[in-house]
C-alpha cells in the first residue's frame, strides 16, 4: 500500500499499537488497539475527518445526510490485514443488522482508498464491533474478553477498552 498517496492529515502511522477516541455531545470512548506482536506497522485511517474534509455531499443536512459506516479503519502492514472497527456505548445502542451494515459501509470505503492509493495485492478484511465503556465511567471492566462471533453475527464481538489483534 502506498499510503503515502493519501493526504498525511488522513492517517496516522504506528508501530504495535494505538488509541482510538471518539467524542461527542453523546460519546466519549477511547479504544486502545494493538497489533500482532510480529506486527510493527499499523495505519489508522481517519474515516471521519476523510468523509468531513471531502466536501462529497451538501453542507444541508436535511438534504444530504452522510450515510453511517464504521469509526476506524486500521491497516496491519505486515500480515496485510485491514480491521473495520465499530464503537458502540452499549451492546443496546445499536441492532447488529445496523452495525453489520456499518461495519459493511467501511469496507466499501476502504475499497475507495486501496484503489486512489494504488495499493496491490489482497488484504484480509476483519470486521469488529467493540462495545467501549465511556471514559468517563467508574464502572470499568479490568479483564480483556475475547472477541466471538457467532453464525447469526458477520462480525466479531467484543466488550472493553482494548482490543489485541493477535488472535484475528
Amino acid at each position: 500500500m502506498i499510503i503515502e498517496k493519501l493526504d498525511g492529515r488522513y492517517y496516522t502511522e504506528f508501530e504495535h499499537e494505538i488509541v482510538l477516541t471518539e467524542q461527542d455531545a453523546n460519546v466519549d470512548y477511547m479504544l486502545k488497539v494493538r497489533l500482532k506482536p510480529q506486527s510493527l506497522k499499523g495505519i489508522y485511517i481517519d474515516l471521519p475527518k476523510i468523509k468531513t474534509e471531502a466536501g462529497y455531499l451538501q453542507k444541508n443536512q436535511r438534504i444530504a445526510t452522510p450515510p453511517k459506516d464504521c469509526d476506524a479503519i486500521i491497516v496491519d502492514v505486515d500480515s496485510k490485514t485491514v480491521y473495520l472497527i465499530e464503537m458502540k456505548k452499549t451492546s443496546s445502542a445499536s441492532t447488529n443488522t445496523e452495525i453489520s451494515a456499518q461495519l459493511d459501509a467501511g469496507h466499501i470505503w476502504w475499497n475507495h482508498i486501496y484503489f486512489c492509493t494504488g495499493a496491490s495485492g489482497h488484504y484480509r478484511i476483519v470486521k469488529i464491533a467493540m462495545m467501549v465503556e465511556e471514559r468517563r465511567s467508574r464502572n470499568r471492566r479490568k479483564k480483556e474478553p475475547a472477541l466471538n462471533q457467532t453464525e447469526e453475527l458477520p462480525f466479531l464481538k467484543g466488550f472493553g477498552n482494548s482490543l489485541r489483534l493477535e488472535l484475528y
